[in-house]
């Protein structure tokens, strides 16, 4: 009984919060995510264009940052190109030792964090390597899935973070299909 007016009191803060801010759609945090529709969104400046869902707002960010996203559920999207000056992995191998490299260093990052997957993998044309687990962020454990992918002289980065009960419908409807319909240039401008 005590959770809705919590929640209308949160939904106020925030309204208020952004008074005089930009104009913000907040999205219906009743909207079931089986009614996702997409729409393709251009990042030219970090050689990037993907899928993603038309119901939502998509903030653009500065570099290296490219994109994110919220989904009703609390689920957050979001995507990083970083020029790199250093040689990407490539082949099987190289791939093989980023994979590695990444783990160690997230759970350096998180000593809490709990490795359910890892692989090389191939999305948007780029070969890359994909981390699976569980993190302590902000202070909650929250479910990730980031995917770091090699394009030229560019490594992009996109990552869904989600509580574990939320976890799976965000990533089954909204990055999945945005990382299948992925084009990536390599073309970060500096």
């Amino acid at each position: 009984m005590l959770a809705r007016p919590l929640a209308v009191s949160l939904v106020l803060v925030c309204l208020i919060a952004a008074c005089g801010t930009e104009r913000n759609v907040l999205p219906d945090p009743n909207a079931e995510l089986e009614s996702v529709s997409l729409r393709t969104v251009n990042f030219p400046r970090a050689g990037m264009s993907l899928r993603a869902p038309k119901e939502f707002r998509i903030t653009r960010r500065p570099a290296p940052a490219v994109f994110r996203f919220t989904l009703p559920s609390g689920a957050v999207v979001s995507g990083l190109a970083y020029r790199r000056k250093e040689p990407l992995p490539r082949t099987p191998a190289e791939l093989g030792q980023a994979r590695k490299r990444l783990v160690a260093a997230t759970k350096k990052r998180d000593p809490r964090f709990e490795l359910d997957s890892s692989r090389v993998m191939r999305a948007g044309g780029a070969p890359g390597v994909e981390v699976l687990g569980t993190q302590t962020l902000s202070g909650g454990r929250l479910q990730t899935r980031s995917v770091h992918l090699f394009r030229a002289q560019t490594e992009y980065v996109l990552e869904l973070i989600a509580p574990r009960r939320d976890f799976g419908p965000a990533d089954s409807l909204v990055f999945s299909p945005m990382l299948r319909s992925l084009e990536l240039t390599g073309a970060r401008a500096p």
